[in-house]
Formats: structure tokens, sequence, C-alpha cells
């Protein structure tokens, strides 16, 4: 056993961390589109169009949610962190 060796860190932070970029890029690219996404619900008839267009933002509502509740993990262990320090 080596003294001194640090322990390989879990992946899993790196992934979240990938994770949370790309639904913060899709919540950003998929807001720009709220006003365009509005009118078309409104004036196209075409029944399936508006069904793909709700399931989009029924999308976007869990992915930002899910990112919100991970940036309030992390803030908080920072929170909690800085806290310990005071």
């Amino acid at each position: 056993m080596l003294t001194g060796a640090k322990e390989i860190p879990p992946f899993g932070l790196l992934i979240n961390a990938i994770l949370f970029a790309l639904g913060a890029g899709w919540c950003y690219a998929v807001f720009k589109r709220w006003r365009s996404d509005l009118e078309e619900l409104r004036e196209v008839k075409d029944i399936v169009r508006k069904v793909v267009i709700l399931g989009i933002w029924a999308v976007t509502v869990v992915i930002a949610i899910l990112v919100v509740n991970f940036a309030g993990g992390v803030i908080g262990k920072i929170a909690s962190g800085i806290g310990g320090l005071i």
C-alpha cells in the first residue's frame, strides 16, 4: 500500500457536470423559442405539430427541474463548506 496515494475520484461528478451543461444548454435553446412556439401553437391547425411542441416543452420542464436541483445541491455543499470555515 502506497502512503500518500490519493484515491481516484469516481466519474459520477464529471458525468453530472456534463449532463448539467447539456441540460442548461437545452433549456437555453428551447427558452429562446418561447414566443415562436407560442405563436405556432395559436396559428397551426395540425394537431400532431402541437403535440410535438408541447412534448418538447414538457421534456424541457423536467430537464430544468433537474438542472436546478443539481445546482442547488452544489450550492448547498459550497455554502456548508464555507459555513464550516467561518
